[in-house]
């Protein structure tokens, strides 16, 4: 016998089961449906033993629940339920004799008894997956049989079964009700097999067919007016679970349509240029890193690559931006530059820093260099460098007095130290700026470029450069003219010089490698001699001599067809010669380079010395601000700072994607206004019946419109608070990242506001709106719509 006492089940605010009382036999078959699914979930729940009522309580025979505590559901569960929720409980890789018996001691003949009950005994060793579906559920009763249950609750909602194999199932628990108790929740396909029946609606029990006295529907209290408020409130309750869907979608416009609309404000009142001052500001320079971003061959940017500056650039910006400009240089080639000029002077065992780039300058104050100890250089064979810079090339901490005087050499040409100064801002100076980006530079006398050798050397532009061979790419490193000590291979001997056509080529070692020489099976054959090398690198020459190539160069990588430099069909004329050490492996091959006539590069190559970076440098901070007014108007050139990614990602890109925002905030807060009344019209067509209900028991027409408006809006006023949270912790963590980041200059108690504003902007707008669309909509019935 299980007898249910007085239960009281609650759900946050709403009532699951109040007051229910019934009594179920000690076997049988029992149906118990309810209107409401979360009804039939709590009382299959409950008598389950898995949750916990309000108030009553259970007893199964002996066993009694009435705190509901831990204990004692564990020992209901233990001893007088069992229950079956979703799909079988099955080891899968144990048989069906296994899964009927686990892990308890049973005695062998009540186990032989269980099966033999339920015809399993011939399947007993094999395994669960292979057996049919009505023989798994033989195998879930014979379960509970042989634990000798008093009870078994079932709740088909919670399972995948189909409808065929439910039946199946009650065919099998109608058999199982002889001799136990079966309660089956929330199917009324299962009528056909019960005894006795059970129907709920708004959790009191209206039905039972074998009740000493039925509850009637008509019997059950209705809210009358003195109800009003809890009545209203059950029927929005209700109105919400059946468009649910709906609400959650006008909860996620809400919010996505205040976060855009906010970030649309943001975007239009945060000025970049403020924001870069503010950072310059920050960090205590007026010197900043200028880009020239990558421009293709038909006009096309390419933001996220960047090109160097030509000479006509700084001529360019020198127009447009007063202050100064420094512009730090290298070689184009500097291996190139290196194998020509080193070993030529003498440098009297002085440091070589080539690599370093030089500025030149007429003064200290140009070339923004404060403190200096020494003097700014006034000849070409002086230079100035900072400490950080002579630490690089000693290579050990030397001090100033000391350093006067003494002699670097940059690129051949020997440099005395004639001004030393100690940077001790770092980063924060145009030579710091210059060195985070390139390492230090060194400063030098305007026009010591003119007059050094590197300005008088031909070079390739710095490029990227590739072969184009039997359709596929073969990448090089550089292109040079060929010099005349070069010793190669023609297809018939071995040439120390001879002249090549303008159509022909000659490839190096490692060029050979990348175009298919299997440099790595001949450099690790011991067994084999040089000569025997060398003659089988001869043979693959002989293969490639006379044959067609591309040679190709481009400026940006992303696109080489909209960014070509150089395009020339030639004739491979011969191939260099490893030495013995590389076909050893002893030296290293590296740098693929193709030599060609110097005459036929005549139109592309340049002199050996470029721009590497140039460093802006503002006297005052209206200078600053005019230039950074030019830079952020400017589509080719753009100003690099410490933080420009961060200045990129929350600035820039926003603002970039203004039309978007817009776009997307009309759409989302078109959607929610347009969802928001859809709504309001169809629960005002659902609830028709029930405003008539309360017009019968004189309500007026104009309190409950009132009451329906500010019940509606009670629910959209929640979604639009969140969304104010919601949005006022993002653009807050927005704007404080701005400000600890970046340093704009931005007011934090506008951003604070803003959400609110924009917010009660909205809720404003829509209670009037609501409140005309309910004055022109009908809340009653027709038959009752007619009275003014």
């Amino acid at each position: 016998m299980l007898k249910v006492s007085h239960i009281t089940m609650t759900n946050k605010q709403r009532y699951l089961l109040t007051d229910v009382s019934f009594v179920l036999p000690a076997h049988g078959f029992c149906a118990i449906t309810a209107k409401e699914k979360e009804t039939e979930k709590a009382i299959s729940y409950l008598l389950a033993g898995m949750k916990q009522a309000d108030a009553g309580f259970l007893q199964c025979d002996e066993t009694k629940v009435t705190n509901f505590s831990v204990t004692e559901r564990s020992r209901y569960r233990t001893s007088c339920v069992t229950s079956w929720f979703g799909d079988f409980l099955f080891l899968p890789s144990a048989s069906v004799k296994e899964n009927i018996v686990l892990q308890y001691a049973y005695e062998k003949t009540k186990v032989k008894q269980v099966l033999q009950d339920w015809q399993l005994s011939s399947i007993a060793e094999k395994s669960i997956e292979e057996v049919s579906f009505q023989d798994k559920v033989k195998t879930m009763l014979a379960r509970s049989a042989l634990r000798t249950y008093r009870s078994i609750i079932f709740y088909p909602d919670s399972t995948p079964f189909s409808k065929e194999e439910l039946q199946s199932i009650y065919q099998l628990l109608k058999i199982y009700s002889e001799h136990i108790l079966v309660i089956v929740v929330g199917d009324p396909a299962c009528h056909a097999y019960s005894e006795r029946i059970l129907e709920f609606r708004e959790g009191i029990l209206i039905s039972d067919n074998q009740a000493d006295e039925e509850v009637k529907i008509q019997d059950i209290q209705q809210p009358g007016v003195i109800m009003q408020k809890e009545g209203w409130h059950a029927i929005f309750e209700e109105q919400h679970r059946r468009y649910r869907w709906p609400y959650h979608a006008l909860k996620f416009l809400t919010l996505m349509s205040l976060i855009l609309v906010c970030i649309l404000w943001s975007t239009t009142s945060l000025d970049i240029v403020n924001i870069e001052l503010g950072m310059l500001q920050k960090d205590k320079t007026n010197s900043f890193v200028v880009h020239k971003i990558a421009q293709g061959d038909d006009g096309t940017l390419y933001p996220a690559l960047k090109t160097n500056l030509s000479s006509k650039d700084v001529s360019i910006l020198q127009k447009h931006m007063k202050g100064n400009l420094l512009c730090s240089y290298v070689a184009v080639n500097a291996t190139f530059a290196n194998a020509y000029l080193e070993g030529i002077y003498d440098k009297e065992a002085i440091p070589l820093e080539n690599y370093l780039p030089v500025v030149e300058a007429n003064t200290a104050k140009q070339a923004g260099i404060k403190k200096l100890q020494g003097h700014y250089p006034t000849t070409f064979d002086e230079v100035c460098l900072s400490l950080q810079t002579a630490h690089q090339l000693f290579h050990q901490e030397i001090p100033a007095e000391k350093l006067l005087h003494m002699t670097i050499s940059w690129y051949g040409l020997p440099l005395r130290i004639s001004g030393v100064f100690e940077d001790e801002d770092g980063d924060k100076t145009a030579n710091g700026v210059l060195g985070m980006h390139l390492g230090y530079p060194l400063y030098v006398k305007s026009g010591y470029l003119k007059q050094h050798p590197l300005s008088k050397m031909k070079s390739f532009p710095s490029s990227n450069k590739r072969l184009l061979y039997q359709d596929h790419f073969v990448n090089i490193q550089d292109i040079q003219p060929i010099d005349v000590f070069s010793r190669f291979y023609n297809g018939k001997q071995i040439v120390y010089y001879t002249p090549i056509a303008q159509d022909e080529i000659v490839l190096d070692v490692a060029t050979a490698i990348e175009m298919g020489f299997p440099y790595e099976r001949y450099a690790n054959d011991e067994t084999m001699s040089y000569q025997e090398k060398l003659y089988a690198y001869i043979r693959f020459a002989d293969e490639m001599i006379g044959k067609q190539i591309q040679v190709q160069a481009y400026t940006i990588e992303a696109t080489p067809i909209n960014s070509m430099l150089y395009r020339k069909n030639v004739k491979i004329a011969g191939f260099l010669l490893p030495s013995m050490d590389m076909m050893e492996g002893n030296e290293q091959v590296k740098d693929a380079t193709v030599y060609m006539d110097e005459t036929g590069l005549a139109d592309v190559l340049v002199k050996n010395v470029q721009i590497k970076q140039v460093t802006y440098q503002g006297n005052s901070v209206e200078e600053v601000r005019e230039a950074l007014q030019y830079l952020n108007t400017s589509n080719l050139y753009e100003i690099s700072l410490k933080n420009s990614l961060l200045l990129q990602v929350l600035v820039i890109d926003f603002k970039e994607l203004f039309t978007f925002f817009a776009i997307a905030s009309i759409f989302f807060l078109g959607g929610s206004v347009l969802l928001y009344f859809l709504l309001l019209h169809k629960t005002i067509q659902h609830q028709q019946l029930a405003c008539s209900v309360y017009y019968v028991f004189g309500e007026r027409k104009d309190a409950m419109r009132k009451l329906y408006e500010k019940t509606f809006l009670r629910r959209w006023r929640k979604y639009l608070f969140v969304a104010i949270f919601i949005t006022t912790i993002l653009l807050w963590g927005y704007i404080i990242l701005i400000l600890l980041k970046l340093s704009a200059d931005v007011s934090l108690l506008m951003y604070l506001l803003l959400p609110a504003c924009v917010g009660g902007l909205l809720y404003f707008s829509m209670q009037l709106a609501t409140r005309w669309y309910l004055k022109h909509s009908s809340l009653l019935l027709d038959a009752y719509a007619e009275e003014v």
